[in-house]
């Protein structure tokens, strides 16, 4: 596979996880429509906090999908290793209720194929960054 062609598939793959996560995000944020529209009206865009997601982000994909994961997956297989693996990334979330911790999890398996797919970080890194760039400011 040629470098143009990785670089198109891991594209694809984002976009694909993107796609995914959407009705997740839709279904867990439904029944919360109105008070989620009060408080994105006051909502704003922290340059610190935007800017701290690239790090973090990049340190929790590395960890998560790129550490965890491929240990796991040597010992357990891709699924098995990619649910656990998902589910102590969601745990790590205490910020949030358990339910969205629960969702995260979610998310994390698929960004765990995606990159399984993609052969590398890139689209569970670029996935991550977009969710959370479009929901920190929500959430």
């Amino acid at each position: 596979m040629t470098r143009f062609e990785k670089r198109e598939k891991n594209i694809f793959l984002t976009h694909l996880s993107n796609a995914l996560t959407e009705p997740i995000l839709t279904f867990t944020f439904s029944s919360d429509a109105p008070r989620r529209c009060q408080r994105a009206e006051g909502t704003h865009r922290d340059p610190w906090n935007a800017g701290a997601n690239i790090f973090s982000n990049f340190y929790e994909e590395y960890v998560y999908r790129g550490f965890i994961l491929a240990a796991l997956a040597a010992a357990l297989g891709f699924w098995p290793a990619a649910i656990l693996s998902s589910i102590m990334f969601g745990a790590t979330h205490t910020q949030y209720p358990l339910v969205l911790q629960g969702m995260i999890a979610a998310l994390a398996v698929i960004w765990a194929w995606a990159g399984q797919r993609g052969g590398g970080l890139v689209a569970p890194y670029t996935a991550h960054m977009a969710l959370d760039w479009i929901l920190d400011p929500v959430i």
